[in-house]
């Protein structure tokens, strides 16, 4: 990801605490983007489990480790106006 998103500050802190540099060749500014470079077997990134958990992925030689560092873990708030439409299934999310 690039520099300016939470996600790449989180993976940067975590790699250093683990002791590791890692050489980064190229920064993308979509996480979609990202994973279809993992997908294609041309990079390793750490990703959020939302992605995990939604992508409808054709490639089964991706492997997924859970991370155990508090960095990892992070809310997420959802704010939205009561007052306009949303479809059904924007209402009946998960996310709410």
């Amino acid at each position: 990801m690039t520099r300016d998103n939470d996600t790449r500050d989180r993976t940067d802190r975590i790699f250093h605490q683990g002791g590791v540099k890692p050489h980064v060749l190229l920064e993308i500014d979509r996480l979609v983007t990202l994973y279809s470079f993992v997908e294609m077997g041309t990079a390793a990134s750490i990703v959020s489990d939302a992605l995990v958990k939604h992508i409808q992925s054709s490639c089964h030689s991706v492997c997924f480790y859970k991370l155990d560092s508090p960095l990892a873990r992070r809310e997420i708030y959802v704010a939205y106006k009561r007052s306009k439409y949303y479809s059904r299934p924007w209402r009946h999310s998960s996310i709410f």
